[in-house]
């Protein structure tokens, strides 16, 4: 076609000729950007992906690699872990017993550490899941650049020692070992017997009550028992003891007698002195 001169070649191409081309022309486009995304993406991962070249010379099961390897995908730069029993049978595509069965070789195998993880307060702790950590393992990274002269790293000072906390004395547990010393119940003779006794007078100063031939007495009154003690009344709580055949509850009973012993003395010191006096008038 020539027109003012000039001469035009126009080759002939239909409308849709030209549709397809410039889908053509954006495919390319797209699939130019796709790539270069999947290389990004593919870079990644490499960059945190586990690796230990001697998983292969173990002697481990095809499941034990699988597993190993996905624990590998799933760690983080510490080479640490922690996707559930069943996230991992499922994404290794059996069951979870065969997971664990996995789990335990590589741990024998000393290729992985598990440390359970607990949540919630002392004393209704549960288990959430298993922390795995993957030892000696390899990241796929750049090395770090080496620091500058005369770099110094900053120094984070150490977690100073909590004190313990102080203890408070407590002045009813020092008195009672004031009376037990007092006691000398070493001088018992028999060692078992003297613990015996220990071990009463200190269930009774501890204890809110003891019952006494069916009567509760409370704590206040057989502390003021306790008080009046000595190592005579020890002596004929013993002796009493050791005059009753077989008992059912030896230390109740020793506790009874000990708790009658100071009340028994008194009576038996009064009767002496009663005693006494009569003699000295009659003379």
């Amino acid at each position: 076609m020539v027109t003012g001169g000039a001469v035009t070649v126009t080759d002939h191409i239909s409308i849709k000729d030209l549709s397809i081309r410039d889908e053509l022309t954006s495919f390319a486009h797209l699939s130019r950007a796709n790539g270069r995304k999947k290389g990004r993406k593919a870079r990644v991962k490499k960059k945190s992906f586990y690796v230990m070249d001697d998983v292969w010379n173990r002697g481990l099961t095809g499941k034990d690699k699988l597993v190993f390897v996905y624990l590998s995908s799933c760690a983080d730069k510490r080479g640490c872990c922690f996707p559930s029993i069943t996230r991992i049978a499922r994404e290794c595509g059996f069951s979870v017993s065969s997971a664990r069965r996995a789990l335990r070789r590589l741990e024998s195998a000393g290729m992985i550490e598990i440390e359970p993880r607990f949540s919630g307060s002392e004393g209704s702790e549960r288990q959430t899941s298993n922390l795995y950590r993957l030892i000696g393992a390899k990241r796929f990274s750049k090395p770090e650049a080496a620091p500058k002269a005369g770099f110094q790293p900053e120094q984070t000072p150490a977690p100073r020692p909590r004190p313990a906390p102080k203890r408070t004395p407590d002045p009813a547990e020092e008195e009672l070992g004031g009376i037990i010393d007092r006691l000398e119940l070493e001088c018992l003779g028999d060692g078992s017997a003297a613990r015996a006794v220990e071990l009463a007078i200190r269930d009774m100063w501890r204890a809110d009550g003891i019952s006494v031939k069916g009567e509760r007495v409370p704590r206040a009154q057989v502390r003021e028992r306790v008080r009046l003690l000595d190592h005579d009344c020890a002596e004929d709580a013993l002796y009493e003891l050791g005059n009753c055949g077989e008992l059912i509850n030896a230390r109740a009973y020793l506790i009874a007698c000990l708790y009658n012993a100071p009340a028994q003395g008194a009576a038996r010191l009064a009767a002496f002195k009663e005693q006494r006096r009569i003699l000295d008038r009659g003379r």
